[in-house]
């Protein structure tokens, strides 16, 4: 998902069914009719919708003219937290332990790719109120990687990511729960100041959403954003190792005595 969020990217692989189904889960307005019965597993809602393949780019126009007029009002944060769904869940994902590891931010770790799990980001989707986000840790480095280039131990070679894992119960955040979950007013005003609102051209677009806060988010939950456990933050080192083999900018230096005398 990072990767093709770029604009040069125009290819899309992986389980893209799970993307769809956290989609319409999540986003009425863009969900499909017909599929208001489901069972475990969850995804296994949408498993007969076959999307048309007639009118795609009228279907594209609309789709984000309805995700620009989109208002916090419109997004079901806890889809899974109706008590018909969690009536098909299997019990073990509902205990304790599993319950923690879904507020823990913590480092996802699946061979060589590492992720974080960034839940301080997400708040409204686990009950809470969502404040202006800390800067998202920096992991470049071993983000760029894909699996190839050695057969490496990589518990051994990514070994200071296991700890982060192992204490992974220490980063659990204390998340508030509001009966209105979602936005606060200092995340809108950093929204408005810092995102790319709107998908359609100025044309197509006849009533933008204002820019005013309503003042149901400002009485929004507590006025405080629970604290993150301090974590490292991992600088793009690929960059320092390159120069170390090539002769640029950090070892020139020792060259530039030869291209004077040639």
């Amino acid at each position: 998902m990072c990767r093709v969020a770029n604009r040069n990217v125009t290819n899309l692989a992986g389980p893209l069914q799970l993307l769809q189904s956290w989609i319409f889960w999540r986003f009425p307005i863009l969900r499909p009719r017909g599929f208001d019965t489901y069972s475990f597993l969850l995804a296994s809602r949408w498993a007969t919708y076959l999307p048309l393949s007639d009118h795609k780019e009228e279907r594209v126009i609309q789709c984000r003219l309805a995700l620009d007029r989109l208002g916090d009002r419109d997004i079901v944060w806890e889809p899974y937290a109706s008590l018909d769904v969690m009536a098909v869940v299997h019990p073990y994902i509902l205990t304790e332990e599993n319950s923690r590891l879904w507020r823990a931010c913590t480092c996802l770790i699946y061979f060589v790719v590492i992720e974080w799990h960034q839940v301080d980001r997400v708040m409204p989707q686990l009950g809470g109120v969502q404040h202006e986000p800390e800067p998202a840790l920096n992991i470049n480095w071993p983000h760029a990687k894909d699996g190839r280039g050695g057969d490496r131990w990589f518990p051994s070679y990514y070994q200071v990511w296991h700890p982060s894992w192992q204490n992974r119960f220490d980063a659990v955040l204390s998340i508030p729960q509001v009966p209105d979950p979602g936005p606060f007013v200092d995340f809108l005003q950093w929204w408005y100041s810092v995102a790319f609102r709107f998908l359609s051209s100025d044309s197509l677009i006849a009533d933008p959403r204002a820019e005013e806060i309503s003042q149901d988010v400002i009485q929004r939950g507590s006025s405080h954003a629970p604290s993150r456990v301090p974590m490292p933050d991992v600088l793009d080192n690929r960059r320092v190792e390159r120069r170390r083999c090539v002769g640029t900018r950090a070892t020139d230096r020792e060259w530039r005595w030869l291209d004077d005398m040639i």
